[in-house]
C-alpha cells in the first residue's frame, strides 16, 4: 500500500517504509546514508532514514530506496 503527496507541482509516493518515489523533481541537493533531500517547486522533500540510495533518477523522477523512516516536506 502507498501514499501519495499531489500538489500540482510534484508528486510524492512513498511504498511502505521501503522505497519512496519523487516526480517532478529539480535535483538531489544532499545524498547522505542517512538523509536525502531532494529540490522540488517550492521547496524539498528530506527524506531520514538508514542505508538509503538513489536507485534511479532521471529528467522526471527520483527514486529512494532504503529503510525510511520519515518524510518531510519543506516549503
Amino acid at each position: 500500500m502507498g501514499f501519495f503527496i499531489d500538489n500540482f507541482k510534484y508528486k510524492t509516493t512513498l511504498i511502505g517504509n521501503e522505497s519512496i518515489l519523487i516526480e517532478g523533481h529539480r535535483g538531489i541537493t544532499s545524498f547522505r546514508d542517512e538523509e536525502v533531500i531532494v529540490r522540488v517547486r517550492g521547496g524539498s522533500v528530506k527524506i531520514n532514514g538508514r542505508k538509503l540510495i538513489v536507485e534511479e533518477i532521471n529528467g522526471e523522477e527520483v527514486l529512494v530506496k532504503g529503510s525510511i523512516t520519515t518524510v518531510e516536506v519543506r516549503v
